[in-house]
Parts: structure tokens; C-alpha cells; sequence
């Protein structure tokens, strides 16, 4: 659970490519609109591009996006974020709901603690006996039994086994800080992430977005979309939440969609 929940603090830098691509067609041709960085043509994979168009009576600005190859269908800004906050809302849920699934994170902290604690123990017992080989080895070479190349080569190999074995216990050590608090502020943002996006604008809804969602693309003149990990777990948990899937036993069920077991 808990590389899931670091596979998303990232900032997507794959997105980067594609943001570059859309500016550089905009630029010439049409305005620099958020939407244009986010979503992708579901035909050709190219970049979507936005327009602004003035109304009959002049009175209004209406926002389009399409393929900059033209491939398929206008979608006005507003259907997109009907579309958007549709999916954030599916991401909702109530206290008691959110008290299940932050004891559901406790317990798989639980089970990874027992993991890790598993795994510290074996890498202390490498570490204490790599040091019983350097101290042999020391005797040996005190003792005239070995040259100096033999001592300094084998010397030199079991530190570096050291070396490796104190990193990977520095890496439990931090993968163990800060879990459950993270992981209880990701359910609170991803509880509030439709009125968190209903309050702000432009590029900060962007942002938002791609916190949340993975590759949406524009095809058929609708936008389709997933959620990054582990909001897709969470969406089937809440949807667990709202139906008789769960039934008799409502906690157990939520838990195990939540988890993904």
C-alpha cells in the first residue's frame, strides 16, 4: 500500500512532452487554454487544441477544444468540466465512510510494519555477519596469513556489502515515517477534490486534475478518463460503499475494495 500511495506524489513528468506539444500548436493558431495541456485525441494521440469564439450577440465567449488534426468532434469547455467534476465526485464520501477506510490503511500499515520489521531483522543479521568476515579477515592479515592485495580486495568488497545493507535499512526507516498521516490527508483531499475543484480556476483546476485522473482523451466528441493509483481503488471502495455489493458485512467488503485484495 504504501508504494501505491508514493506512485502518486510525483508530478507526472510525462505530461511535460505533451504540454509542449499543445503550446507550440496554440501559439500560432489558437489561445493557451488549460484543458489544452490535459487531455489527448483518442484517435491519433495527438495534442488537443482550444479555441475562443465570440457569440452572435458578442455578449459571451464560448471555449471549444479539438484535435489540432481536426479527427474528431468539438466539446465545449463547460461539457468538459461537467465531465471532470462528475468523476471527482465519484471520489466522495461521508465520515463513516472514512473511518472505515482509514482503519483499512492502519491495518495494511500493520501488515507492512510485520514486513518490514522482518526485513530489518535479516539485514542485521548480514550486517553483524560481514562484520565477524572483516574482523576474520583482519586477524588474518595481522597474523601473516594474507598479502595485502588478497586483504585490501576482500576488505574492500565486504564494505561496500555494508554500505549496501545500511542504505536499504535507511530505506525502511523512511518508508515507515509519515504513512498513516499521508495516507488519511489523501482521503480527506480525494473526499473534497469536487469542491476543491469547483473553487478554483484555470490552470489550478489543471493541477488538480492531474492529481487525480490519468490520461484523458477526447474521442467521439466525449472525454474519457481513469484515476491514477490509488484513487481507482478508492473509487471502487466508495462505489463498494454505495451499493448491496458489500452486503452482509458493509465493513469487510469496503475494506477489501479499498485495499485492492
Amino acid at each position: 500500500m504504501w508504494h501505491k500511495v508514493q506512485g502518486i506524489v510525483s508530478r507526472y513528468e510525462g505530461k511535460a512532452h505533451r504540454r509542449g506539444e499543445a503550446k507550440k500548436i496554440y501559439e500560432k493558431h489558437v489561445h493557451n487554454l488549460p484543458y489544452a495541456g490535459l487531455i489527448t485525441c483518442g484517435k491519433c494521440g495527438g495534442a488537443i487544441i482550444g479555441e475562443i469564439q465570440r457569440g452572435r450577440l458578442k455578449r459571451r465567449d464560448y471555449i471549444y477544444y479539438r484535435c489540432a488534426k481536426r479527427c474528431d468532434r468539438y466539446i465545449r469547455q463547460e461539457a468538459i468540466e461537467e465531465k471532470m467534476g462528475a468523476c471527482l465526485a465519484r471520489l466522495q464520501f461521508n465520515p463513516e465512510i472514512l473511518e472505515i477506510l482509514t482503519k483499512a490503511l492502519r491495518e495494511s500499515h500493520t501488515d507492512e510494519i510485520r514486513h518490514r520489521e522482518e526485513c530489518v531483522n535479516r539485514l542485521r543479521r548480514d550486517q553483524d555477519r560481514f562484520q565477524v568476515l572483516l574482523d576474520r579477515l583482519a586477524d588474518g592479515f595481522l597474523s601473516g596469513r594474507f598479502d595485502d592485495a588478497f586483504y585490501e580486495r576482500k576488505r574492500d568488497e565486504l564494505r561496500r556489502e555494508q554500505d549496501r545493507i545500511a542504505n536499504e535499512l535507511e530505506s525502511h526507516k523512511r518508508a515507515d515515517r509519515g504513512f498513516i498521516d499521508y495516507g488519511t490527508q489523501l482521503l480527506d483531499v480525494a473526499r473534497r477534490s469536487k469542491d476543491l475543484y469547483e473553487s478554483q480556476t484555470g490552470f489550478e483546476r489543471l493541477r488538480l486534475l492531474e492529481f487525480f485522473l490519468s490520461n484523458p482523451v477526447l474521442r467521439d466528441g466525449e472525454i474519457q478518463t481513469e484515476y491514477r493509483k490509488p484513487f481507482d481503488l478508492l473509487e471502487v471502495a466508495v462505489a463498494h460503499a454505495h451499493s448491496d455489493l458489500c452486503a452482509p458485512d458493509p465493513q469487510s467488503g469496503l475494506k477489501h475494495a479499498w485495499l485492492g485484495r
